[in-house]
């Protein structure tokens, strides 16, 4: 039985069945591919009287599927709803799907990454901030520096900055930031990375108590340099745990 839904449910759906095909082809040499859907619904909505598949379904019909799929619906009967329709899928045998409050079930970490410092500082007053969910600002040279500070006016448990590729030498205010990765570019036309603007970095994480992470020194392939610093690699974490709500 298909959900009576709302015209915004149908722009969701609308851009949904756009941007999965684009990921799954940009993401085609990835060994893994997650679908994860914390609000699965039954599988079908009912929109200006006509029937359409939910977002569950518009992911597993892709023409290119993804090696798992991860659905929660909180509500029993359209649980029951959506398992049928599933049940019944070609795809089942890669379908994880569960009934429960997506926040209690989901214990991993997610780390967003953005550019648009502006739109979430917006956003982040209306979104809930469980401590799995990691929040971090690209920042490559020293022009877009600035996105640190509305950075920090997010309620993330941890707050984290990706250098990567790091195009230029940084200095940071570390205030209220958790963790800082930096990597050099890679590819052809890959622009390259000075060591001394990693150590410079590593050395204003040590002395601000932030963790550093080194992920890689790029070149035409990201592992073409490898990712030593100094004799050693550099692979701390935030030092915080976590505890989903």
């Amino acid at each position: 039985m298909a959900r009576s839904a709302h015209y915004w449910t149908a722009d969701k759906l609308d851009f949904l069945e756009s941007y999965i095909p684009a990921f799954v082809h940009a993401t085609k040499k990835a060994s893994k591919r997650y679908y994860v859907d914390g609000f699965a619904g039954p599988g079908s909505n009912l929109i200006d009287g006509k029937e359409r598949d939910g977002s569950p379904l518009i992911a597993l019909n892709a023409s290119e599927a993804c090696t798992h799929y991860f659905l929660v619906e909180r509500k029993r009967d359209l649980y029951k709803q959506l398992s049928s329709r599933i049940n019944e899928h070609i795809r089942v045998k890669l379908v994880n799907l569960k009934r429960g409050n997506f926040n209690e079930l989901v214990d991993d970490i997610f780390q967003i990454l953005t550019k648009r410092h502006e739109r979430l500082v917006e956003l982040a007053p209306l979104l809930p901030w469980p401590d799995n969910v990691w929040m971090g600002i690209s920042v490559e040279n020293q022009k877009y520096v600035h996105r640190v500070d509305y950075l920090r006016q997010v309620p993330a448990k941890v707050r984290f900055l990706s250098c990567e590729p790091l195009l230029g030498p940084l200095e940071l205010n570390l205030t209220d930031i958790h963790w800082v990765i930096t990597g050099g570019e890679s590819g052809p036309k890959h622009r390259p990375v000075k060591e001394e603007w990693v150590r410079s970095i590593r050395d204003q994480c040590q002395k601000a108590e932030v963790s550093f992470f080194h992920k890689q020194w790029g070149g035409t392939r990201p592992k073409s340099n490898g990712r030593m610093l100094d004799g050693r690699t550099w692979d701390d974490f935030p030092a915080i745990q976590t505890r989903v709500v």
